[in-house]
């Protein structure tokens, strides 16, 4: 079995799956959620999240024999590095932690027993398997009627999609130390440049955590459409209405960087930041080489 903790919102929850899953076909075994972080308490140190993937269509298992919270316990100790770096455990379960944001191929020496711990962000992971991804991330439920609707007006235009983060980028002073936020330039300059491959009218739909704050600030150079309406549990609705679009321009967030790879036609465009984040000047692998850096 491959057994994969989740971190973090909905996108860096499908990076996680979307690790696993891919190893778990190269091994023939199936993949197992771990999400025992998810429940701990955040006391103000990162953002809270809660288990998202049951929106989608994806294959994977809970494991009751016990397992998980020997190997929990284990993650947690001030031993788990040195454990990692053992290529076998003493029991039939190898743990990989990631070391840092890179892509690292070696996951796939793994063994068929796996524990894995980290962001595993980049398409590397899954590429081989990415008809299987896109399939296991179809969504479960129809959208409503106003989300619907909006779905077919995307289809039928030239559509980009926009997302601007700011959230917990702006309230949290940790998240936003580590993460930055994407000024004005650089949506001026994918927007600009997007429309000028136009042809046509070009109609931008603008998704964000601050619609009001957006609606002030953000120009575009074409029709701008404000998606301000789907929050809470229905946010993932945007991610829907992201991946039907021609085009994207994503933010420095993994829910955009997923509306954008969820699209699998090969003539889309996407622009995506040059700095992933702020003052860390650590390569990382997180942004496809067939995307455009702004």
């Amino acid at each position: 079995m491959i057994i994969v903790k989740l971190m973090g919102g909905l996108g860096n929850q499908m990076f996680q799956y979307a690790a696993a899953r891919s190893l778990a076909l190269e091994k023939n075994t199936w993949v197992y959620l771990d999400a025992s972080f998810l429940l701990e308490d955040a006391k103000g140190r990162w953002t809270q999240r809660e288990y998202e993937l049951g929106i989608f269509n994806i294959q994977y298992k809970f494991e009751r024999s016990g397992r998980i919270n020997f190997l929990r316990k284990l993650d947690t100790s001030p031993y788990r590095r040195k454990l990692s770096e053992q290529k076998w455990w003493p029991f039939p379960f190898r743990h990989f932690a990631e070391p840092d944001s890179k892509f690292h191929p070696e996951i796939f020496h793994s063994p068929k027993n796996t524990y894995l711990h980290g962001y595993f962000q980049s398409e590397k992971y899954f590429e081989k398997h990415a008809a299987t991804i896109r399939r296991d991330f179809e969504f479960l439920e129809p959208p409503d009627e106003k989300n619907a609707s909006v779905l077919a007006h995307i289809r039928s235009v030239n559509a980009v999609s926009v997302h601007v983060r700011r959230g917990d980028y702006v309230s949290l002073k940790s998240a936003g130390e580590f993460h930055g936020l994407m000024g004005q330039e650089y949506y001026r300059a994918g927007a600009e440049h997007i429309a000028g491959k136009m042809n046509g009218e070009t109609e931008f739909f603008i998704f964000s955590d601050e619609p009001e704050w957006v609606k002030a600030n953000l120009k575009v150079p074409g029709k701008a459409v404000y998606v301000d309406w789907n929050s809470g549990k229905k946010a993932y609705e945007d991610m829907r209405l992201m991946s039907n679009c021609k085009h994207h321009i994503i933010a420095n967030s993994s829910f955009s960087w997923w509306g954008a790879w969820l699209n699998a036609s090969t003539e889309k465009i996407v622009v995506a930041p040059k700095q992933w984040f702020a003052g860390l000047q650590a390569p990382n692998d997180i942004v496809p080489h067939s995307w455009l850096r702004f």
